[in-house]
């Protein structure tokens, strides 16, 4: 693709330092408005007493957010990279980074400077033409301008991802995978089958009807799964700081320094946007001869034919052509001199070209262009001011919920004290309703409320409690224990599920009767699904693991096909839809000459995946030894749910 290459060549030496420290180094701008406000040297973890600066999550955001957008296109949005956590997975990926980094540093490892300069020496772009490295002067300015950063932090960065690699080695040294486990595992995969199968729904059995006894039945069976857990009911002061920014006004020389101190925040880079069509230079077509095609095509779009439906039709750069030739928006630097020169060098809204470039002839159309710069300080004084007036409000509140504690205490207190002692600070006491340690209490959320509210005696009083709208000091007013329900708490929750049982009972009850007549051969599969009104379906292949495509995990009906033949007919078995018979249609059969030539193979993938499990388990042992810990205020400000992070 014309457009991969044109990325491939004026973009080589980032896209493949990416690729040795991908987990460090930014490499495109890109918006990152989900830490746009947030000071880049504020702590966002601990790993034990070391500190992560959000500059680095910052850095691994951008790394995540260009991969995806690279692979989503103008379907990735905010709002996509929001569900994706992809702020929780950047900070989460550089956590586990410093925990690698301080586990190599502890087994002795150590890169020498002969290691880094090898590395650098192999990446191409850093060499010329004859393999000799292109000079400091050069180095310097390549490094500063494809990756923003200084040759100093590049190649500290190198250093620990060598130092990282060797971890790898030793632990991968340590992975043992026997013959027979790899044969074993290759067998589990090898076999397979597909099935033809007769689901019979149990919506068929909507006119069952359950007495109480049948309904206390289910419960009296299914306890565990109705019992109530221990509950709590808290009455709690909230410091608003939503309230507290009301009153706060920021003077305007305030916002000017603020603006003076963080210009960085509100410079951008000059950018065009620009959509192209573009033929090759081939064999049978060269430069002039695509150049007279591209006039022709340029007539058509002058005579109000539309520009991206033609790039969908003959752009011979499919990667933009199914965008309709767009390009998006882009700097100087994006591609290479001769095509942006023509690009920024034109007037918006104009058709420009034929132009020829090394990969071949463009037609390109500029739609809009946007300079480069300082954002006058008029564009974004009232974002400013909002980050000021909320940062101090949070201070307020902060500071008035400490000073609160200092003369409250946290010793026991009667709901009147409490009362009485609001009324006093002019706040309001809310009393909660009862709520489980894994309960969402509404208004309020999980997290540090519920935790404390656990860690509490009755009648105590909690420390500051963060939350998303100031602090929060709570009082717990009863603790109710943990009990068995009687059915008239719960009936609502076993109703149903006592129901959806005996519906699914009915269905297999029936299908049990039509097997034994399957088994005793007076019925066909196929004239048995004509009797009960029930279409054949049939699965796409599955092996052992116990998913079936189409019925979910059912490790019993797996076990029972894998074990049978072409005709084998298995079941009743419940499903979630109600209960299913079905008929092996095809086998798949463990094939020893094919596994002797697959074997090396399996076995490193093998060892790969046993790598990355002993990796997982050696970070989230590490992770608890050093008490991890994330920074609450920086997790709100990228709207990070702390209960996604593994800690």
């Amino acid at each position: 693709m014309a457009l991969q290459w044109m990325r491939d060549r004026f973009r080589h030496l980032k896209w493949l330092l990416w690729v040795v420290i991908a987990a460090f180094v930014v490499l495109f701008g890109g918006d990152f408005t989900s830490m746009g406000g947030i000071d880049p040297s504020r702590t966002a973890a601990w790993v034990g007493e070391e500190e992560i600066p959000t500059e680095d999550v910052r850095s691994r955001y951008r790394v995540l957010e260009s991969y995806w957008r690279e692979t989503f296109g103008e379907r990735f949005t905010p709002e996509l990279a929001e569900q994706m956590n992809l702020a929780g997975n950047a900070l989460q990926d550089v956590v586990r980074q410093r925990i690698m980094l301080r586990e190599a540093k502890e087994l002795g490892l150590s890169v020498t400077d002969g290691e880094v300069r090898d590395e650098i020496l192999a990446i191409p772009g850093l060499t010329d033409e004859n393999g000799s490295f292109v000079g400091a002067e050069e180095y310097d300015r390549r490094i500063r301008a494809s990756l923003r950063t200084t040759p100093e932090a590049f190649e500290e960065r190198l250093r620990d991802d060598l130092l990282t690699r060797k971890l790898e080695t030793i632990l991968g040294e340590t992975v043992y995978v026997s013959d027979s486990e790899v044969e074993k595992r290759y067998r589990e995969q090898a076999e397979k089958a597909k099935i033809r199968y007769l689901v019979v729904p149990s919506t068929n059995f909507s006119d069952i009807e359950l007495t109480d006894d049948a309904l206390q039945a289910y419960l009296d069976a299914n306890l565990e799964s109705f019992q109530l857990p221990e509950q709590r009911v808290v009455d709690y002061l909230l410091i608003d700081a939503i309230k507290l920014r009301q009153e706060l006004e920021i003077p305007e020389a305030e916002q000017r320094a603020y603006y003076d101190e963080h210009i960085d925040e509100y410079t951008t880079e000059e950018q065009s946007l620009a959509r192209h069509i573009l033929l090759q230079i081939k064999p049978d077509r060269d430069a002039e001869a695509a150049k007279e095609e591209l006039a022709a095509i340029r007539t058509r779009i002058e005579g109000g034919e539309d520009f991206a439906a033609i790039a969908r039709e003959v752009s011979e750069e499919p990667d933009s052509a199914g965008r309709g030739g767009s390009l998006g928006w882009f700097g100087r630097e994006a591609w290479g001199a001769d095509f942006t020169e023509v690009v920024f060098g034109g007037v918006k809204g104009s058709l420009v070209g034929p132009v020829q470039t090394q990969y071949g002839v463009h037609l390109v159309e500029i739609q809009d262009y946007r300079p480069g710069g300082a954002r006058p300080f008029e564009q974004v004084s009232a974002q400013i001011r909002n980050r000021l007036v909320g940062t101090q409000a949070n201070e307020m509140a902060e500071t008035k919920a400490s000073d609160i504690i200092e003369r409250l205490g946290t010793e026991g207190m009667t709901a009147e004290a409490f009362q009485e002692f609001a009324t006093g600070e002019e706040l309001e006491v809310t009393t909660t309703e009862p709520f489980g340690e894994r309960d969402v209490v509404p208004g309020i959320g999980r997290g540090e409320f519920v935790e404390s509210t656990f860690g509490l005696k009755r009648d105590g009083i909690s420390e500051p409690i963060k939350l998303p709208r100031g602090w929060a000091i709570v009082r717990l007013r009863d603790i109710i224990a943990p009990r068995s329900p009687v059915l008239e708490d719960v009936v609502d929750r076993v109703r149903p599920a006592a129901l959806a049982e005996r519906q699914r009972e009915a269905a297999q009850e029936q299908l049990a009767e039509a097997r034994t007549r399957l088994d005793e051969g007076t019925v066909t599969f196929d004239a048995l699904a004509e009797e009960l009104g029930i279409e054949v379906q049939e699965s796409t292949e599955f092996a052992s693991g116990g998913n079936v495509p189409g019925l979910g995990n059912q490790p019993a009906m797996v076990a029972e096909a894998l074990a049978g033949e072409v005709g084998t007919v298995g079941g009743p078995f419940t499903v979630a839809q109600g209960a299913v018979v079905f008929e092996v249609s095809e086998r798949i059969h463990f094939d020893p000459e094919t596994y002797a030539e697959e074997k090396d193979s399996f076995l490193s993938t093998e060892r790969t995946a046993r790598l990355n499990q002993l990796r997982a388990a050696l970070i989230t042992r590490r992770m608890r030894d050093l008490e991890v810990k994330y920074n609450p205020d920086v997790l709100e400000l990228l709207g990070v749910d702390p209960s996604r992070l593994q800690s």
